[in-house]
C-alpha cells in the first residue's frame, strides 16, 4: 500500500503541492522495511494480493515479483521528489532481482507488470524485451488485421476450452500490457489494446473494481497524452429504428459531456456521428421493473415500528 500511495503522489506531484519530505521518509520506509538483501521487496503484514494467495514455494516467487514490480513502479514515479542515491540504489537492486526471475513468472499478470517495471528501467534493456515478446506471445487477438487485442488469467497452454467471461485481472494485465506498449512507442500494436480496453469500461466510467480501474485509467490516459490532440466539434444523432429521431447531442471542447436521457420506446437505437471530428463513447443503461406476484417472493420483509421515547 505504501508503494501504491508513493505512486500517485509522484504522479500528482506536478499539479499540486505536496509534503515533500514525508514523500521521502516514505520511500526511505519502503526500503529498509521492505526491501531483502537479493533486491526483492516482500510485505510483512497480514495483507495478501487475492490474486496471488498461495503457501506453494512457486506462488511464494509469483508474489515475490509481483511486489518487486509494484514496489518499483512506485519508486519510480515518485524518485524525483527526493532523488537520492540510496532510493536509486535500491531501485537498481530491485531491478537487478526481476532481471534474474521474471523468467519464473507463473501468469500473464506477473509477466505484464514486471514487463512494466523493466521497460521503466530501460525499455532497450535485453531483459525488458524479453518480458516484453513473452508479453505478446500470450496475447489473445480478434480480427485479421487485429480489431481487439487482450490478456487473459492464464498462460495458452493452461486455457480451458469453456468460454470464459472478462475478469478484473484481465482489464489490468491489458492495462500494464498498454503501458508497457506506450513505453516502447509501438502505437500501432497498442489501438486493438485500446480498444479493448474501452469498450469494458462499465457504466459509470469504472471497470471491475478499484485496482482494475485505477489502472486501465491511467493507461488510457497515458495514450490520450500521446497522441495528437484532435479538435472536438461533433454531432451525435440518436434515433430509434423505426420510430425516427430521438435526440441530437452536439458536443465541442467547452460543451463536451451530453445530458443523460431517456428512450421510452421499445426500439432499437441507431447512434451516429456523421463526418465530424473527435471520439465519443456512448453509454446504453437498461431498467425494467417487475411486479412481485405474492409476498411470499418477497426477497425483503420491511415492517415499521412506532416507539416513544419516554
Amino acid at each position: 500500500l505504501t508503494a501504491f500511495a508513493l505512486r500517485i503522489l509522484g504522479q500528482v506531484n506536478q499539479y499540486i503541492n505536496l509534503d515533500k519530505m514525508s514523500i521521502c521518509d516514505s520511500l526511505l520506509w519502503l526500503i529498509d522495511n521492505c526491501q531483502m538483501s537479493d533486491g526483492s521487496f516482500h510485505e510483512f503484514s497480514n495483507y495478501q494480493p487475492v490474486k496471488l494467495q498461495g503457501t506453494l514455494p512457486r506462488e511464494a516467487k509469483e508474489k515475490s515479483l509481483y511486489l518487486t514490480a509494484f514496489s518499483i513502479i512506485g519508486i519510480d514515479k515518485s524518485m524525483k521528489i527526493c532523488p537520492t542515491q540510496k532510493i536509486h540504489d535500491a531501485r537498481s537492486r530491485a531491478g537487478d532481482y526481476l532481471v534474474q526471475n521474471v523468467q519464473q513468472a507463473q501468469s500473464p499478470f506477473t509477466v505484464a507488470i514486471t514487463a512494466y517495471a523493466l521497460a521503466l528501467l530501460d525499455p532497450n534493456h535485453g531483459a525488458a524485451r524479453e518480458a516484453f515478446s513473452a508479453l505478446r506471445r500470450e496475447a489473445f487477438v480478434i480480427g485479421d488485421p487485429p480489431i481487439y487485442r487482450f490478456w487473459k488469467d492464464a498462460f495458452k497452454a493452461q486455457e480451458q476450452p469453456a468460454p470464459s467471461s472478462v475478469t478484473a485481472q484481465m482489464v489490468e494485465t491489458t492495462a500494464y500490457a498498454l503501458l508497457t506498449t506506450l513505453l516502447r512507442g509501438d502505437g500501432d500494436y497498442a489501438k486493438p489494446i485500446i480498444k479493448w480496453l474501452s469498450e469494458e469500461q462499465r457504466y459509470g466510467g469504472g471497470f471491475y473494481s478499484t485496482q482494475d480501474t485505477i489502472n486501465a485509467l491511467e493507461a488510457l490516459t497515458e495514450y490520450s497524452l500521446l497522441v495528437k490532440r484532435l479538435r472536438l466539434d461533433m454531432d451525435v444523432k440518436v434515433s430509434y429504428k423505426n420510430g425516427g429521431a430521438l435526440n441530437l447531442f452536439k458536443l465541442t471542447e467547452d460543451n463536451f459531456v451530453g445530458r443523460t436521457m431517456t428512450a421510452p420506446l421499445q426500439d432499437d437505437l441507431y447512434v451516429s456521428t456523421g463526418s465530424s471530428t473527435g471520439i465519443a463513447t456512448v453509454n446504453v443503461r437498461t431498467v425494467y421493473n417487475t411486479i412481485g406476484t405474492s409476498e411470499e417472493s418477497c426477497n425483503f420483509e420491511l415492517k415499521i415500528v412506532p416507539k416513544r421515547d419516554d
